[in-house]
């Protein structure tokens, strides 16, 4: 039986690696039309859709750095409509509360709240429009909820509001076949885990592994087909935050 998902255009945000990459790869296996975009590594870019056409994937990518809300502009015009958002960027600092500069949280907040919330905006009302769309956004580990951070208080406050949009798309989005649906990944076996990092990282899981990139996108694409699953929070984590 064909894919639901079968002919369906997807813009990926930070799609060249991680997650975002993972998910890529299993959205082309379902016949979905990618447009992938990642913040400077051309190469990178190009390696990924150089394999995914070579496995019949209909694909194509830009560079396009997102340091502000207004750097959507660009993404916009080179993508105006899609039926599937898939928000899986977000950077991170770690430091003491009192060492955050303004210039940090602006950023922290743009990159993991408002430049995701600006693109759900737009994206929304095409969505609307033609009574089918699926939004997938990202949080960061143990944000379903208000909870208190150490070292990481911008990017944890701005990836809980992620909460409130993904609840609020849902609810707003329901009766045009809309739904967005928010995951919240623990310690992924990514390449941006490394050194001691990564051994902070499995020793902190009951079991002592770490989340594949593959995992979190086979529930992102069964998910994304079924429109009963609708507004959720999920922690995908292996039970490090139980």
């Amino acid at each position: 039986m064909a894919s639901i998902l079968l002919h369906k255009r997807a813009l990926v945000i930070g799609g060249t690696s991680g997650i975002g990459r993972a998910v890529c790869e299993a959205f082309a296996r379902e016949g979905v039309e990618l447009f992938i975009t990642g913040g400077h590594n051309e190469e990178r870019l190009q390696h990924l859709i150089s394999r995914l056409r070579q496995q019949e994937g209909k694909c194509q990518g830009k560079i396009i750095p997102l340091s502000s809300v207004q750097d959507t502009s660009s993404l916009i015009e080179w993508v105006p409509e899609v039926d599937i958002l898939v928000c899986a960027w977000g950077p991170f600092l770690r430091k003491s509360l009192e060492e955050y500069t303004p210039s940090e949280w602006q950023y922290l907040v743009d990159a993991n709240l408002a430049i995701p919330g600006a693109l759900v905006s737009h994206y929304f009302s095409a969505m609307k429009r033609q009574n089918w769309g699926r939004i997938i956004l990202f949080g960061g580990t143990d944000t379903t909820q208000i909870r208190g951070f150490s070292t990481t208080v911008p990017y944890s406050a701005a990836k809980t509001g992620l909460g409130v949009l993904a609840r609020s798309v849902a609810r707003l989005g329901a009766p045009y076949h809309v739904t967005c649906n928010l995951f919240c990944p623990g310690m992924v076996d990514t390449e941006h885990l490394q050194g001691e990092d990564r051994s902070y990282a499995l020793q902190k899981t009951p079991d002592g592994k770490l989340i594949l990139p593959e995992e979190i996108a086979d529930i992102v694409v069964y998910v994304t087909a079924h429109e009963s699953i609708n507004g959720i929070l999920m922690s995908l984590d292996r039970g490090i935050v139980l």
